[in-house]
C-alpha cells in the first residue's frame, strides 16, 4: 500500500479483507477498494475509492 496518494496520506484500509482483495461494486461493476486517509494540508480525515 503506498505511504501517499496525491494530497493523502495515511491510507488505511476500511475493511482488513478489503487490504488485498478488491470488491466488486454492485453500482458501477468495477472493482473497488475503500480507504480511510488524511489530507496533508488540512489534516480532513477522508474517504478515498480506488476504482480498478
Amino acid at each position: 500500500m503506498p505511504e501517499r496518494v496525491g494530497d493523502y496520506y495515511n491510507l488505511m484500509p476500511l475493511d482488513s479483507s478489503q487490504a488485498n482483495v478488491p470488491h466488486k461494486s454492485r453500482t458501477f461493476r468495477y472493482q473497488t477498494i475503500s480507504y480511510k486517509a488524511t489530507h496533508i494540508r488540512t489534516n480532513a480525515v477522508c474517504y478515498l475509492k480506488r476504482i480498478m
